[in-house]
């Protein structure tokens, strides 16, 4: 069932669904999986968001999926991409990598689609993820937010005010002094003091932002870092 909350006399409809779990569930409808870009599933995904689009004024698809600790996007991501704009979600929200992702703007019938391919961890405290090689065990502590307007209008809703809003999990030692900061805040004395500094001299306040730079600067979306 859709999630259709009401803001300033505005229905928003909230989509979710995942490429899978890590422990495994009994029947399909306990969760929202699509395996495969390819599966069946997929359709039962698309319609959704048709129905969603039927019932709502904006349609937000929030998708579990991606590779992990990579900036690359893998098929999943660009087979369904455009299909779920197409569908009809206005803002498409992703995460799972554990790192940040390239944003986009996808056209489709003369719609325009925000999609966040990936905001990277919101909350994480652990250092030397030995999962991830040293650039992703240091992006691993790095995420970001999203902020946009919908706006209602004769032809639909129109995302604007877009801007992404870089954030930085800090902790020291055997995770002391825990705070979420906005990346635009952290310092230099920061980065040094912070626990994954003591195994990556890459760790530096400089570094991250330049990190970040790189993978947003190409949508052209405002970034927050100043």
């Amino acid at each position: 069932q859709t999630n259709v909350v009401t803001v300033n006399g505005m229905d928003i409809a909230i989509v979710s669904w995942t490429y899978d779990t890590n422990q495994p569930y009994d029947q399909e409808w306990q969760v929202n999986s699509f395996y495969s870009p390819d599966s069946a599933q997929s359709q039962v995904l698309l319609e959704d968001i048709r129905q969603a689009r039927s019932q709502a004024d904006a349609v937000i698809v929030c998708m579990h999926w991606g590779t992990e600790f990579t900036y690359g996007l893998n098929e999943a991501q660009t087979l369904l991409g455009p299909q779920i704009a197409q569908a009809g979600a206005d803002v498409i929200i992703g995460n799972h990598p554990h790192t940040i992702q390239p944003a986009e703007w996808i056209e489709t019938d003369g719609r325009k689609t925000l999609c966040l391919w990936s905001l990277g961890n919101f909350l994480s405290s652990a250092y030397q993820v030995d999962r991830a090689d040293e650039t992703f065990q240091d992006m691993y502590e790095v995420g970001a937010l999203a902020a946009f307007d919908l706006v209602p209008g004769a032809s639909g809703v129109r995302v604007e005010n877009t801007r992404i809003i870089p954030i930085v999990n800090h902790f020291e030692g055997e995770y002391e002094s825990f705070r979420l900061m906005k990346l635009k805040d952290y310092t230099e004395e920061l980065a040094a003091a912070h626990s994954q500094r003591r195994f990556s001299d890459l760790f530096t306040k400089d570094w991250l932002v330049q990190q970040v730079h790189e993978v947003f600067d190409p949508s052209g979306i405002e970034l927050e870092l100043d």
